[in-house]
């Protein structure tokens, strides 16, 4: 079994922005198609906002994720298979008070081991702490989480550091 995410942009797709109800009944749909290709959904951040979500599922690869969404009708912008970083206590998604989510392109960045030494630095004296890193095998493609009460102070962060940053938001977590 490998870890999957998927994206979903839901401006233009949910109008107004979807909200936990609506979303929770899509993933009910899907849920079924998702099961009979032995994918299982783990987590989802959800924006505050309503304009897009990140759902973690475990699937035997990232195309049974792809064709239960197809199946069942739940747009998608990206499906790929992500590595958990082992820098992380997976146990501490549970305890997360303000979710934040920062979607990198991690090929901006020219030197990790430096850039990740200043991240921890700048982090801990703003008080924000990184849960979670997820990184696509290839390298290009990254989500961050965050516990941090100002999305503003981590997307400038971000920028400051020179990451290539997608997009950086409030979310709430939602879990089975």
């Amino acid at each position: 079994m490998v870890r999957v995410l998927l994206a979903i942009n839901w401006q233009g797709v949910w109008q107004p922005p979807i909200t936990v109800r609506q979303w929770t009944a899509a993933n009910a749909e899907a849920g079924v198609c998702l099961n009979m290709r032995g994918a299982t959904w783990v987590r989802t951040y959800l924006a505050e906002d309503g304009h897009r979500s990140v759902c973690e599922f475990e699937a035997p690869h990232a195309e049974a994720v792809r064709e239960a969404c197809r199946t069942s009708e739940v747009p998608f912008d990206a499906i790929w298979r992500v590595e958990i970083s082992p820098d992380f206590d997976g146990d501490a998604i549970a305890a997360i008070a303000n979710p934040v989510v920062a979607e990198v392109n991690a090929g901006a960045v020219n030197n990790w081991e430096s850039y990740k030494a200043t991240l921890r630095e700048q982090l801990q004296a703003q008080g924000i702490t990184q849960v979670r890193s997820l990184l696509a095998p290839d390298g290009k493609r990254e989500m961050w989480l965050f516990d941090a009460k100002d999305d503003n102070a981590v997307q400038q962060l971000q920028q400051e550091l020179g990451a290539g940053v997608q997009g950086v938001w409030r979310s709430q977590l939602l879990q089975p």
